[in-house]
């Protein structure tokens, strides 16, 4: 039995001389990817010893994307063998045979595990699917070649300039094209993935009913709004802060209960925060949150605590990049320029036109066929939980679902419908009389609906957060309002606004349920 043994820890080492093997080959690779002079070097050197001359810069394009390629599968593979490795040596440590090493792992899963892992599994492999079939296009064919004839440091000088304060965002969007668009896929389905583990932390203590965020997500995601400046370029702009945003709401949620949270945690939400917050929408809405946060733990406590350092660590953080992108003179000369190409009459919109704009543009996406599906599961979530519980809230849920089907319905009979009109007095076909009592009305269904959302919680202080996370998220929407690209960037900025109502709407399920 010992001679065995012997012979299976010798096998064990030679495996693992293989792996270290490819592990430097993996290693080679990248040298070879990271740095075009070893490229030019290795193209010199064959075209000596072959004695004739090699047309370099297409064939350097053609090896450039072909390693690219190669070394993506070689490190993914690289990477699952060394897990093998792994799983070899926990085999051979637990002295149990493969079989009986699995059954007394799989015995440890519980039933939440399962119905957390089975549908993780599934969500990503239609992420991949999705984003396998997903080319590059509009905006992403400009960042792909940026770094062609300048250095990263050069391009960002001349964007920050000239166009925006976003250098982290566009120095990540600029790289991860530079390398290859397959990168871009890996970290956007990373992205959805973790905005869907953060709000499973967030809105269900019990994890078997993470099935329903990954559904929501998949289904009633606004897909048209994530490529309508490119895929690339709208998911790194919008999606991905959200994503390195929502750790943060996790340690918040853990610091507000008294809960310990892990040092590194704590780090990697601080490290995520830095490329979130420098995207304008979210540095104010986590400057909003975690201010308030912070002032919500102070009462809770009577004092000052250690765990609120975090706050005013990241208050700082937000502060220091609001005075960077106001500060900025590319935004400046942006805003001119957008005026100019998309607005020419912005500069002679009023401050009280400009709030119209916000509540009309807002509310119109909500209630049209687009924003009206993103909408649709807290509708579904607060008519079924009213007509469990209240009957007074089931007749009002009931005719602000019918005064949204409405709305849909006449958006598509005719787009400058009054329900559904998204443009000023002077813009429209409408009076002014008729643009406000449309506001009014779309201001009314909204207030009424945060009314909803706080009354269908069994605890009115949770209602009333889950009102603030609706407030927050309409603000994130309604500032588009003070840019000329008000109608011009879309739907892409109500990206946040859809995952509040989407964090609303996980919220008021789990308490219908846990009440149930």
């Amino acid at each position: 039995m010992e001679k065995k043994s012997k012979m299976t820890e010798e096998k064990f080492r030679k495996v693992s001389k293989i792996f270290t093997a490819l592990a430097l080959l993996a290693g080679l690779c990248s040298l070879i990817v990271f740095i075009p002079q070893l490229r030019v070097f290795l193209i010199g050197l064959a075209e000596n010893q072959m004695q004739m001359k090699l047309d370099t810069p297409h064939l350097l394009s053609k090896i450039n994307g072909a390693i690219s390629t190669l070394e993506l599968i070689f490190l993914a593979s690289l990477c699952f063998f060394v897990f093998l490795l792994k799983l070899y040596g926990e085999i051979l440590k637990s002295k149990l045979d493969a079989y009986a090493f699995f059954d007394s792992r799989l015995k440890k899963i519980t039933t939440d595990e399962w119905l957390h892992f089975i549908p993780l599994a599934f969500f990503v492999l239609v992420l991949s699917a999705i984003h396998f079939c997903i080319a590059e296009s509009g905006d992403d064919l400009f960042f792909s070649h940026a770094l062609e004839n300048a250095s990263l440091w050069n391009f960002l000088k001349v964007r920050y300039n000239n166009w925006a304060s976003r250098l982290v965002i566009e120095a990540a969007l600029v790289s991860s094209f530079k390398f290859h668009f397959g990168v871009w896929r890996f970290f956007d389905v990373a992205a959805f993935v973790l905005i869907a583990e953060c709000l499973i932390a967030i809105c269900f203590p019990k994890k078997r009913y993470a099935s329903v965020v990954y559904a929501v997500i998949l289904f009633f995601t606004d897909w048209y709004a994530l490529q309508t400046a490119g895929w690339g370029a709208t998911t790194v702009n919008y999606l991905w802060p959200l994503a390195c945003a929502m750790p943060f709401f996790v340690v918040a949620k853990a610091i507000l209960e008294d809960k310990s949270v892990s040092k590194l945690k704590i780090a990697l939400s601080l490290l995520l925060l830095l490329f979130a917050v420098n995207q304008e929408q979210v540095v104010a809405l986590i400057l909003g949150f975690s201010a308030s946060f912070l002032a919500i733990h102070f009462v809770q406590n009577k004092k000052f605590q250690k765990t609120d350092i975090y706050f005013l660590i990241i208050i700082l953080v937000c502060a220091a990049s609001l005075a960077f992108t106001l500060t900025c003179p590319g935004n400046e000369k942006r805003f001119s320029d957008e005026v100019t190409s998309w607005f020419p009459e912005y500069t002679t919109v009023s401050f009280a036109e400009k709030m119209q704009l916000g509540i009309m543009t807002v509310f119109t996406y909500y209630f049209s066929k687009f924003g009206a599906w993103v909408l649709l599961p807290l509708c579904l979530i607060l008519t079924y939980r009213f007509y469990k519980t209240s009957k007074k809230n089931f007749v009002i849920q009931v005719v602000l679902d019918s005064y949204i089907v409405l709305s849909v319905v006449t958006g598509f009979i005719k787009k400058d419908f009054l329900l559904v009109n998204d443009k000023l007095a002077r813009f429209s076909a409408h009076s002014e009389i008729a643009v406000l009592i449309e506001c009014a009305v779309l201001l009314i269904a909204g207030l009424f609906l945060v009314y909803q959302i706080i009354v269908a919680m069994t605890d009115k202080l949770q209602g009333l957060l889950n009102a603030l996370l609706l407030c927050a998220g309409f603000c994130s929407a309604f500032i588009i309002a003070f840019s000329p690209t008000v109608y011009s960037s879309g739907a892409r900025c109500y990206l946040f606004m859809s995952y509040a109502l989407f964090a609303v709407a996980f919220r008021i399920f789990y308490d219908g349920l846990d009440n149930d």
